[in-house]
């Protein structure tokens, strides 16, 4: 509910879509409860259907994608999702705002940045990249506008459902040991939940951000050591940290390999165009951040909306994106 928050806090009227009953972190009735005076709503639908789609996009000017089917289905349903998205897109007349990933680019050796092409071969990055050459092509045929912002592995409050959500902020309070996917000393960027939500509520604002994909603004990378590190302090102890390598990941109950685990940088192109805060920097270090995700991961404790507000500083300056290499990959950074 980052980009829930964002858009009222702009002044936005927000209709806030669940395909059902929602529960935990990221219920929608909860996050709307009360606010109907301020212009939000939360409405349920099925979006994998066109009629579903149509109704959900009614009357609304931007529309935000951030659903997804499960990992294990994308192959199977992500292109029809994106089609039947994109006809509740072009229904309402409204621009299309696409969360994306770094899946698309494949293996990496070096910084990344939006010009490289798409260049995975396993079937999740083909998939990835079928889908945005959807939005893309719908945009070039004049049936929308539709621009797409990519993050990294991201954190932040109600953001469990990420490698850096069960392997670290649920295992450092309760003692267990921090699981690292790749290796510990090589930096990577991480990606804060309210940040990623600025970035994509700016390119909703910004007519020159359509017809293509930014790289949204992130912190300065930081090794997995450090990350662990930062978090175990947050959590009130020092956590023994473990890397894990890509045989490690394909074990029977191994973590699910990250979804473009890696140190990522901001905006390649424009500086000017997404000038957002950066994620959890409080005099230098990110305990702002961390102490709200280590809150929704402690068990029986309350889960405040909006409990991680933070000062940060903005970003003014393009960095591309460099990826982490798994252990034992040969040095080869990979975008999964």
């Amino acid at each position: 509910m980052n980009g829930f928050n964002r858009f009222r806090a702009r002044g936005h009227r927000v209709r806030a879509v669940s395909r059902g009953a929602a529960t935990g972190p990221h219920d929608v009735q909860a996050a709307t409860a009360g606010a109907a005076t301020a212009g939000a709503a939360a409405v349920r639908a099925d979006i994998t259907r066109a009629d579903g789609a149509v109704a959900a996009c009614e009357g609304a000017a931007v529309v935000y994608q951030c659903a997804q089917p499960k990992y294990g289905r994308w192959t199977q349903e992500f292109p029809d999702l994106t089609r039947t998205v994109l006809a509740g897109a072009e229904a309402a007349g409204a621009k299309l705002v696409m969360a994306d990933n770094l899946y698309v680019y494949g293996p990496v050796d070096g910084p990344l940045s939006e010009d490289l092409p798409h260049a995975a071969v396993n079937p999740k990055g083909r998939v990835r990249a079928d889908v945005d050459e959807l939005i893309l092509g719908a945009h070039r045929s004049g049936r929308i506008r539709a621009t797409l912002g990519r993050a990294c592995d991201y954190y932040g409050p109600g953001g469990v459902n990420t490698v850096l959500g069960p392997n670290v902020f649920a295992a450092a309070p309760a003692g267990r040991t921090i699981r690292w996917i790749g290796e510990l000393d090589q930096p990577h960027t991480v990606s804060y939940l309210p940040d990623i939500a600025a970035g994509l509520v700016t390119l909703g604002e910004r007519a020159d951000a359509d017809g293509r994909a930014w790289h949204l603004p992130a912190a300065e990378p930081v090794t997995g050591r450090t990350f662990s590190a930062l978090v175990g302090a947050e959590a009130g102890g020092e956590p023994r940290v473990a890397g894990l390598g890509r045989s490690a990941q394909r074990l029977p109950g191994g973590v699910r390999a990250g979804q473009g685990h890696s140190a990522c940088r901001g905006c390649g192109g424009d500086a000017r165009l997404v000038p957002v805060p950066v994620g959890g920097e409080r005099e230098g270090r990110p305990g702002g951040a961390f102490s709200g995700l280590l809150t929704w991961c402690r068990p029986r404790r309350e889960r405040p909306l909006g409990a991680t507000d933070h000062a940060s500083k903005p970003l003014h300056i393009p960095r591309p994106f460099v990826l982490s290499p798994p252990i034992g990959s040969n040095g080869q950074s990979r975008a999964r």
